[in-house]
């Protein structure tokens, strides 16, 4: 008996430590690879947030800097004489089509240094988008003109009073005399509020008027909105800008 529990003894003695450095190495096999996965599920979930903001930058980047290629463009259609600022019917429509163009922006409008105002936009969202026009014709109050689906002003909408000349988008870049943003402004009589990219319209070195492109704050809540992760690492928004 006594024989008997010295073996048993003398086998726990030599167990013990094995099991003890069993258990032990386990157990650092087991810590020592929770935190590499840990470290790995940290270093992935960095690299796609980096990638998904790097991505987002870049379609910031394309959503504000297309306003002023838009000015751009239609800048050197008025100097090739393609615009004619006096021309409002085929100004109007000439904005029409390109606000169908860059559905995810505003309106696109210039206002002329004797007061007369020509743009299109979509003012409200499911209305549609509106020629407003401020001329003789409109006996001297902004007209926003309805439109089909080739264009055509339909009715008159909404008829309210507007000084073109002492708008602050008007003032702001005719002070600058170069492409600018505005602060935030309101337009009253259309109910929204915006911040534009605004460029001057020179002839032989006179100021004649103030073109550009509204921003409407709710554009730029939805197009923030509208980002979405399609794939790990990739964003999208609903027209894939920049694609």
């Amino acid at each position: 008996m006594a024989s008997t529990l010295c073996q048993f003894r003398l086998r726990t003695a030599l167990a013990v430590p094995f099991l003890l450095q069993i258990f032990a190495a386990v157990g650092l096999v087991g810590y020592l690879s929770f935190r590499n996965g840990q470290k790995a599920v940290t270093d992935l979930a960095n690299q796609l947030m980096t990638e998904v903001s790097n991505k987002t930058d870049r379609h910031l980047d394309n959503y504000f800097s297309t306003p002023h290629h838009i000015n751009q463009i239609d800048i050197d259609a008025i100097a090739t004489g393609l615009l004619n600022l006096d021309d409002f019917d085929l100004a109007g429509r000439y904005f029409w089509k390109q606000v169908q163009a860059f559905d995810h922006l505003g309106s696109i409008s210039y206002g002329l240094s004797d007061g007369r105002f020509i743009g299109a936009g979509p003012v409200r969202p499911g209305k549609g988008v509106t020629i407003d026009e401020l001329s003789a014709r409109t006996n001297r109050k902004i007209y926003g003109y309805t439109t089909d689906n080739q264009g055509n002003r339909t009715k008159v909408g909404q008829v309210a009073a507007f000084d073109t000349v002492i708008a602050e988008w008007y003032t702001q870049a005719a002070k600058a005399g170069k492409p600018i943003w505005t602060s935030v402004y309101a337009l009253d009589q259309f109910e929204f509020i915006a911040v534009g990219a605004m460029r001057p319209i020179f002839a032989k070195g006179k100021l004649i008027g103030v073109i550009g492109v509204d921003l409407q704050l709710s554009n730029i809540t939805n197009f923030l909105h509208n980002l979405s992760l399609s794939k790990p690492g990739r964003t999208s928004s609903w027209n894939e800008m920049g694609s």
